[in-house]
């Protein structure tokens, strides 16, 4: 495994990068070896962001944890999946895997950190009775349970109490995203048409302060992270749904931005009745929270972690 130290574009953190053979295709790994044995945080972000979209988060814990974040599979020099089906997070889970176990070693267990897709695809990794052994603590940062989210759509619907019907139609609304994804080759159109216009314009709707460096990546960068995993939402829609979990016995953590423009706080209204250990911190922002309000969100994490490792 041939590893080259890197300066994070975004970042003042100077960590290595490598890339590591799974059962689907290489994935881009960018990591820093814990000070002492065993203390890792694996961060996992969303769509259509890559790994850097933690910079502030890496600049804050550098030094005291071992960091290990991955490119997801079609974004920069990760490989997409040899079919459509290999977007389908169950599918993900094992990738995920071979890079933790061939970075951070085959039983070290980690603290988890993800960011909307991110989130979600970890939220199914803590629940696989595999993989749920590997981790100490999860963060779910502006990202439900894909299952949990559907059931509570089903239930508030389903209620017939016009409060909770409204809270699931105004999420329904804010989803319509997902179902222009289920076209074939328009999304796709659309980000090789106009990268930057759509790039900037998804951010400033999610809070990204003006001054963020995130709004100069060039075109082909864009293009790299946005058009591939596309192929996310027409699995979790397309493909096999997720199932609901069992009773969580693990500590999670929530960070909410109440101004979510994707995600309403109310789709968390159900994880209670999911997640025994349960710590919930909300935030006046938007989807980006932690780089809206990067100083809150790394105290967060700190206090989380360290109470839970």
């Amino acid at each position: 495994m041939a590893i080259s130290p890197c300066e994070h574009g975004l970042a003042e953190a100077k960590m290595a990068q490598t890339l590591v053979n799974t059962v689907d295709g290489r994935i881009f790994v960018y990591f820093e070896n814990p000070p002492k044995k065993g203390d890792w945080i694996f961060f996992l972000h969303g769509y259509p962001d890559s790994h850097e979209t933690f910079s502030y988060q890496y600049d804050y814990l550098k030094g005291k944890y071992g960091l290990l974040a991955i490119d997801l599979p079609g974004v920069g020099q990760s490989e997409p999946p040899s079919s459509r089906a290999g977007y389908h997070i169950e599918n993900l889970l094992p990738r995920l895997n071979q890079v933790i176990s061939a970075i951070a070693g085959e039983e070290t267990k980690l603290h988890f950190v993800g960011h909307d897709w991110g989130a979600m695809i970890l939220w199914v990794y803590i629940c696989h009775p595999l993989f749920s052994k590997r981790v100490k603590s999860f963060t779910a940062i502006s990202g439900p349970h894909p299952a949990m989210a559907r059931q509570n759509l089903i239930d508030k619907l389903g209620s017939l109490e016009p409060t909770k019907m409204a809270e699931a139609i105004r999420q329904t609304l804010m989803s319509g995203y997902i179902f222009f994804f289920q076209t074939p080759f328009l999304p796709e159109f659309v980000w090789e048409a106009a990268p930057s216009f759509v790039w900037k314009n998804t951010l400033r709707r999610g809070g990204l302060p003006s001054y963020d460096p995130m709004y100069e990546l060039p075109e082909e960068k864009i293009k790299a992270q946005a058009i591939q995993p596309i192929n996310l939402y027409r699995e979790l829609l397309q493909g096999m749904p997720v199932d609901l979990p069992r009773r969580i016995e693990l500590p999670v953590q929530l960070i909410i931005p109440n101004h979510d423009f994707a995600i309403s706080p109310q789709i968390y209204d159900n994880v209670t009745n999911f997640v025994t250990y349960l710590t919930v911190q909300s935030l006046e922002a938007n989807h980006w929270v932690h780089r809206e309000r990067p100083d809150a969100v790394n105290r967060f994490l700190e206090s989380f972690i360290a109470k839970n490792n």
